[in-house]
């Protein structure tokens, strides 16, 4: 028998892709929030194969169902797998993953297995299911409970993917290889002593045959005197070793010359690296003294040009406009810069012998010399003026001293300058998840009073959202002059949220197709500001809009409030900072705004909606994930917005923001929600309620 694992995919939803090849073995686990199995009615896909389910395992009591099916791929393609009859539930959560088989795949045996309050290594388990030695054993686990969870495999299981987009309903797919003809349960090993569903199934291949072809997998592009890893394994496991040797198309040297490939390692594989010493393409190969057909895989080799020294800030090295070397040493190249933490960290200024044309694609390579592992690397491309930004790669984790990275980059214009820029690896970053209306507990609102309260009449508050989808009306911040358990509408009352409704609005603005508690789809509103009325755009929608709210991605929001030639009340809403020619503006007349009782700012939930419908529960909820929350005491430009929502500090960093901070905690946590703003201007809870705790 030879199973192996191929392709691997998960997707917060019912849908999800995965690239398979004719005669894969397809499993999906799907998860969704209802506690019927009959809800998923079947699994297909775009390439009309046929799926199986298997039977699942339900929680009616929480509101969770795991169930997934299996398919044989009948031809070689990227296909969309789609779980039938679930697209409307929440927490929904689509894994996939294909294996391989050389003989004939059959179905053997399925069960399922349910814990309540199951923690610990291997606490959660299925009933048992009866493999033959060198069957596939494969399950699906999901974990229903909230806050900071972690869920692994099982003792003997192996990873196959995990989802990381619903943090309060994590799942995998897990497998192993019996070892042994008896009665066993799938395994898993929770964090969080909350409800778990599983389900495992038994897969067999008979008739696997001997290796036919060598296989090689690495990096398609090289460059000269850089050594490059490429890994070969083969189709099935071989009787003895089969010794590989393997080839390039250009001058260079292997080491090793030869890999050996026997039935312990023939799918894991062993590696060669190949450094060339000239440029050129064609197939990096092999050749083989088991007479298998030799896998290829085309690469191309670019010249580069390397200096003998590195001097920092004066280093020129660019190859024919084609590939980019830098070296980047602890010891000598720091110019003074400081990565997130403060502290200073190594930057390699460099200027290209020959310009990097615009809009042209270019592999870029660089490495680390005499560099501590565990930092994060980038590469950076400026304009002539060596400050204009014109590409930039993305942060790597190093891994150690001379370990060579690259970056595909596209300059926006011509690239003259560029720099190899080092910092520590950022911490974790935290935030709360508030739930949803009318879940249990969901009456959760933050109040900023008294003088901890930003002035209504200039303010900035910057916060980062990701919503989650629910029924009706969200309430994220308002802004309000009294502690009313009842809803006036006055122009005190300012709120800015996802509202219910379609994207039909009057010459004001005024949103005129309301849904109201049962709408789904939802458009950001300005909130009231004296009368109850939902403003989706602009008078005229001069700023564009309306803006529809796409659920479950992060998106910066921010408002500002401001007087303008000291009678005009001016309220501006950009829903999402990254269009910063894109917002709801509202002025009203400054003498109108009414006297406070008792003013307060209040983040997630209307009071007024407070205990309903029953005890504990809030119609209005915020739904969502929510971190970086910052208040000024006047109103900032959509520049300085943009700079201070970039900047992982609580300090603020623009001048403007430094003379108005108010208020700042960028990684709000259930249990902390102090200023970090070093201006003591801390909320309360109103209640006993939490949202729930996130980690980036």
């Amino acid at each position: 028998m030879a199973w192996t694992e191929q392709t691997t995919n998960a997707a917060a939803s019912n849908v999800v892709t995965l690239a398979v090849t004719s005669g894969d073995l397809i499993f999906v686990g799907l998860g969704w929030g209802s506690g019927t199995l009959a809800d998923l009615t079947s699994i297909s896909d775009d390439a009309s194969n046929t799926y199986t389910l298997l039977t699942g395992a339900a929680d009616s009591g929480n509101s969770q169902a795991s169930r997934g099916g299996w398919a044989v791929a009948g031809t070689t393609a990227t296909i969309t797998i789609t779980g039938n009859g679930i697209g409307g539930f929440s927490f929904l959560n689509a894994l996939a993953v294909s294996y391989r088989e050389a003989g004939t795949l059959s179905f053997v045996d399925q069960s399922t297995g349910f814990a309540v309050f199951g923690t610990g290594t291997d606490a959660v388990t299925t009933g048992n299911v009866t493999p033959a030695v060198d069957d596939l054993i494969v399950c699906f686990t999901q974990n229903t409970g909230f806050g900071a969870l972690t869920i692994n495999p099982g003792t003997g299981y192996t990873l196959s993917v995990a989802n990381a987009a619903n943090p309060s309903r994590l799942c995998l797919i897990e497998y192993k290889i019996a070892t042994s003809a008896s009665a066993q349960a799938a395994t898993a090993t929770h964090s969080n002593n909350s409800e778990e569903a599983l389900f495992v199934a038994v897969f067999n291949g008979t008739g696997a045959g001997a290796p036919t072809t060598t296989i090689v997998t690495g990096s398609a592009t090289a460059a000269v005197g850089i050594a490059e890893t490429y890994t070969y394994t083969l189709d099935a496991s071989p009787a003895g070793t089969v010794t590989v040797t393997p080839t390039a198309p250009v001058a260079g040297s292997w080491s090793p010359t030869t890999v050996g490939l026997t039935s312990g390692n023939w799918n894991t594989g062993l590696t060669s690296n190949f450094t060339a010493s000239a440029a050129g393409s064609g197939n990096i190969a092999s050749t083989n003294d088991g007479g298998l057909t030799n896998d290829t895989l085309a690469v191309t080799v670019y010249s580069t040009s390397r200096p003998s020294a590195v001097t920092p800030n004066t280093w020129t090295d660019e190859a024919g406009g084609s590939l980019v070397v830098a070296d980047i040493n602890d010891a000598s190249d720091s110019t003074g810069a400081k990565d997130p933490a403060g502290a200073s960290y190594p930057v390699l200024a460099f200027t290209m012998d020959t310009p990097m044309a615009a809009s042209v694609s270019q592999t870029c390579y660089f490495r680390g010399d005499n560099v501590a592992a565990g930092k994060q690397v980038r590469q950076v491309l400026f304009a002539n003026d060596g400050t204009t930004v014109v590409a930039t790669g993305a942060w790597k984790t190093m891994t150690g001293s001379l370990a060579t990275y690259s970056d595909v980059l596209t300059p926006t214009a011509t690239a003259y300058k560029g720099e190899i820029q080092t910092q520590a690896v950022p911490s974790a970053v935290y935030g709360v998840i508030w739930p949803s209306n009318p879940d249990t507990n969901s009456d959760v609102r933050l109040n900023w009073t008294g003088s901890a309260s930003v002035s209504r009449t200039a303010q900035t508050i910057i916060w980062k959202a990701n919503y989650a989808q629910q029924d009706g009306y969200y309430a994220v911040w308002w802004r309000l002059p009294d502690a009313a358990s009842s809803f006036t509408a006055t122009e005190w009352h300012f709120g800015t949220h996802p509202w219910p409704g379609s994207t039909s609005v009057n010459g004001a603005g005024e949103a005129t197709g309301g849904t109201g508690s049962t709408g789904t789809v939802h458009q950001q509103e300005i909130a009231t500001i004296g009368a109850s009325v939902d403003y989706l755009t602009s008078p005229s929608a001069a700023n564009g809009g309306p803006f529809t709210v796409t659920k479950g991605v992060w998106i910066t929001s921010a408002a500002t409030v401001e007087v303008i030639s000291g009678t005009t009340l001016r309220h501006t809403y950009w829903p999402d900072i990254s269009n910063t020619t894109s917002f709801i503006r509202q002025d009203r007349t400054l003498a109108s705004l009414n006297t406070p009782t008792s003013e307060r700012v209040v983040f997630g939930g209307s009071p007024w909606t407070a205990d309903d419908p029953t005890s504990g529960k809030n119609s209005e909820s915020a739904s969502g994930t929510f971190r970086y929350w910052k208040m000024f005491s006047a109103a900032l430009s959509i520049t300085d917005i943009a700079t201070e929502a970039a900047s992982e500090s609580d300090s603020a960093v623009t001048t403007a923001g430094i003379a108005s901070a108010f208020y700042s905690n960028i990684n709000p946590t259930p249990t902390d929600v102090t200023d970090k703003s070093g201006n003591g201007n801390d909320p309360a809870w109103a209640n006993s309620n939490r949202p729930t705790l996130y980690t980036g």
